[in-house]
């Protein structure tokens, strides 16, 4: 009877850990992210919501952008890695400085990074992940493939990663929305980066 206990909360806890430990298991130094990019905002017929991009992103010992714009009028894809401190793109750029602000600099760029200055402003959850919003007033946001003027910017973090990413300015609303959170892909990164260095010669 007593094994049989045991055995029984031995797999109550490998359940568990299936379920909720993968995600919690991802090294916030090492990950790949997928965002949907989402754009809301108001016209004369109501208002809409229209997904205008996927984004894959690595964070590791070196990184990558997969950027796919998906409106159609300009549908393509921004690829970036970096090597040796340098960012490579298919659109022929190569960044030998690294900006240390996000979202700051006021031209496109592939990353992501968060400058001071955020005010906490309450706790989030996404992914079954537990986090901290952080809230920008009036910063400039660079994107993959757009930099704009905010009126502001709420950032849910978990562990130094963005799950969500709300920016607001007098058009509407952009959210950049986490759909999973996985282990570094070094096959990607291997991928992109022969992809992009045949554009960056």
């Amino acid at each position: 009877m007593r094994v049989g206990f045991l055995l029984l909360v031995a797999a109550a806890l490998l359940l568990l850990w299936l379920v909720v430990g993968w995600r919690g298991g991802v090294d916030p130094r090492s990950y790949e992210v997928e965002y949907a990019v989402v754009a809301t905002y108001e016209a004369a017929t109501g208002r809409r919501v229209v997904e205008v991009a996927r984004w894959v992103l690595g964070v590791g010992e070196e990184n990558y952008t997969e950027f796919r714009r998906l409106t159609a009028m300009s549908e393509y894809t921004l690829y970036a890695a970096t090597e040796r401190g340098r960012i490579h793109t298919n659109l022929g750029r190569v960044y030998t400085d690294l900006p240390r602000n996000f979202p700051a600099v006021a031209k496109p760029y592939p990353f992501i990074r968060l400058p001071p200055g955020g005010v906490e402003a309450g706790a989030c959850e996404h992914l079954g992940l537990r986090g901290v919003v952080y809230r920008y007033d009036a910063v400039a946001v660079s994107l993959p493939d757009t930099a704009s003027t905010s009126g502001g910017v709420d950032v849910c973090v978990w562990r130094g990663v963005v799950l969500w990413m709300r920016i607001r300015d007098t058009y509407g609303v952009l959210w950049v929305n986490a759909t999973y959170l996985r282990p570094y892909d070094n096959f990607r990164y291997r991928h992109i980066l022969s992809t992009v260095k045949r554009y960056s010669q």
